[in-house]
Order: structure tokens, then C-alpha cells, then sequence
């Protein structure tokens, strides 16, 4: 639900506000896109491990300050919620 609300919320802002990079800007960037990664999210299909990982990565940007362009951009990632769950299936993953 955050993923899919962030994804709205970003169609509604000017493209210096929205956060996230979408699919075009991540590849030339050589990173994820949190807008695919919303995208899968909201959805509720199965994630893969690279997907989860860079979830999980993601919350370097949960310490930083809490503009509404950075919050949106964390939302994508399934925010503070769904980052938090990605690092645990890590550390599960770890585990086994």
C-alpha cells in the first residue's frame, strides 16, 4: 500500500519533486529504480533477492532528513516498513 501510494503521489508532483528514479534514469544511473521496485510492490508478487537486497540498502535514506522528495523516494522502496522487512529476509537468508 505505501508503494502504491507513493507511485500516485509521484504522478501528481513536478519532476523536481517526485523522488525515485523511474526505469529510464536508474539504468543510466547503473542503479535500481524504486519505481519498478513500487511497481512489484504493489502488485504483491514475489520479490527476488536482488530486489529485497536493494531494498534493504535502502535505508541509508532513512536517516537523512525527511524532505517530501526524499520521502517519496523511500516510500517507493516499500518505506521505513518494508525496508525494515527486507533486512530481516537478509539476515534470515544468512541464517540458512
Amino acid at each position: 500500500m505505501i508503494a502504491k501510494n507513493a507511485l500516485e503521489q509521484r504522478k501528481k508532483l513536478p519532476k523536481s519533486k517526485k523522488g525515485g528514479l523511474d526505469p529510464t534514469e536508474a539504468r543510466k544511473e547503473g542503479v535500481k529504480s524504486g519505481v519498478s521496485t513500487a511497481r512489484k510492490l504493489a502488485k504483491g508478487g514475489n520479490l527476488g533477492w536482488d530486489t529485497i537486497s536493494s531494498m534493504a540498502s535502502f535505508a541509508r535514506f532513512l536517516n537523512r532528513k525527511q524532505t517530501p522528495k526524499i520521502k517519496n523516494a523511500v516510500n517507493l522502496w516499500g518505506g521505513k516498513t518494508g525496508i525494515e522487512w527486507a533486512q530481516r529476509k537478509l539476515k534470515e537468508r544468512e541464517r540458512n
